[in-house]
């Protein structure tokens, strides 16, 4: 539910639309990349007013993204219900009223709840182990969450003056301690796609993507993983989707991953080293 005003100004009598929705929403991008455009084009669809942060600025890592987010909610009402969703892997599928009453009525103990990676694949799994952890046994991730405005600014400043350089494994160590921080393990709100899913983990009803009997609000694909089928499925233009070429995206995060899997990727290179000398006696 939602409440619009018209505005009329001016002899043209130009008409702005306010939406008033029951949840600030927000994401952070500082540029037009994947699923950016067709984020806007979701909110729009779904009357959803989706507040952007940091476009045109440069990307100066996870603490300057916490800082830019809180020195923007500290503006809001501290019982303000936010969902922030990351910018450049999601699109909503459902209305304002529909998140927050999932919300408000599934995780009333909580003051936040992330969205969670639920991956099959052992390589995809091995890697969200080594960088980010476990909450619980569970993958939590830090670009869709929803929660009070005080208890989301509580936690940024936590990160920030934390030694930790990532969010989301940040977010995954305090989650293990701490009984506020809830997460999405059925997909009543949020649904992350991930690489090699199995198409069998979810199907089509009424117009919705249904996981564990349940219609997430916002589905995300993180990772630049390819979801053209599902967009085609919603009517979506997949030529707006902006995928980047995965080399391309690999060597984009290669400086940042190093430090989680360097042991595995030396390992890796002595193997090739080892097989290639083998191969130089044998031929």
């Amino acid at each position: 539910m939602y409440v619009a005003f018209a505005i009329v100004v001016g002899r043209y009598k130009k008409i702005f639309i306010i939406i008033m929705n029951k949840i600030y929403y927000l994401t952070y991008a500082t540029h037009s990349e994947r699923l950016f455009d067709l984020l806007k084009e979701s909110a729009n669809r779904n009357n959803i007013n989706l507040n952007i942060i940091g476009f045109g600025e440069k990307w100066f890592g996870w603490k300057n993204r916490a800082q830019q987010i809180l020195n923007h909610i500290k503006k809001l009402d501290n019982q303000q219900v936010i969902c922030h969703i990351d910018g450049f892997d999601s699109i909503i599928l459902g209305s304002d009223n529909e998140l927050y009453e999932k919300f408000i009525n599934n995780f009333k103990d909580k003051k936040i709840v992330f969205s969670t990676d639920n991956p099959s694949n052992f390589f995809v799994k091995y890697y969200k182990l080594k960088k980010f952890t476990l909450c619980n046994d569970i993958f939590i991730s830090a670009g869709m969450y929803i929660g009070y405005n005080y208890y989301i600014q509580e936690l940024l400043n936590k990160f920030i003056n934390s030694n930790h350089s990532d969010d989301q494994h940040f977010f995954s160590l305090l989650c293990e301690r701490d009984n506020n921080i809830g997460y999405d393990i059925n997909n009543l709100l949020f649904y992350n796609y991930q690489y090699f899913e199995n198409t069998n983990n979810y199907k089509y009803k009424d117009n919705r993507i249904v996981m564990n009997n349940n219609k997430p609000v916002v589905i995300s694909a993180p990772g630049n993983v390819d979801i053209v089928n599902i967009l085609n499925n919603f009517g979506y233009n997949s030529n707006n989707f902006k995928k980047i070429n995965p080399l391309n995206y690999l060597i984009k995060n290669a400086k940042e991953d190093y430090k989680y899997l360097w042991k595995e990727i030396l390992f890796i290179i002595v193997l090739i080293y080892v097989f290639y000398n083998l191969i130089k006696q044998w031929f």
